[in-house]
């Protein structure tokens, strides 16, 4: 075999250092272009992590509020009971009878003293 001469090497190596800073440039560029790439992705992790904050707080915000209507609602709840035992004990009680006793009492009372007024104005001539 012969030995390829220094012209023939030469263009060998012109044509391997023009492949080489190709691929170099080439290469350069693929790394920029994921360099890039890191940089958003960073970015969008950033944000996604800022979100799950903001969503945590909001969380946190609306667990707060729910234990604050719970507590409110029980309130309500132990209110109503209290009126509403109030109320069965006055429906139940003597009172209320009496109550009712003295309202027909008074109701007939100005009934009656209709009647005797119409009477009197009757018996006088009046009417």
């Amino acid at each position: 075999m012969t030995e390829p001469s220094n012209a023939v090497l030469s263009e060998q190596i012109s044509n391997l250092k023009s492949e080489y800073y190709a691929f170099k440039k080439q290469t350069n560029k693929d790394i920029s272009r994921m360099e890039e790439r890191l940089e958003e992705t960073k970015e969008l992790a950033n944000q996604t992590k800022n979100l799950y904050s903001l969503v945590n707080n909001s969380m946190d915000h609306i667990k707060d509020s729910i234990k604050k209507m719970d507590g409110m609602m029980e309130e309500f709840i132990s209110v109503v009971n209290d009126q509403n035992k109030k109320i069965d004990e006055f429906i139940n009680s003597d009172k209320r009878m009496n109550n009712k006793k003295e309202m027909y009492i008074s109701v007939l009372q100005v009934i009656s003293g209709i009647i005797i007024a119409v009477l009197g104005m009757w018996g006088y001539g009046q009417m």
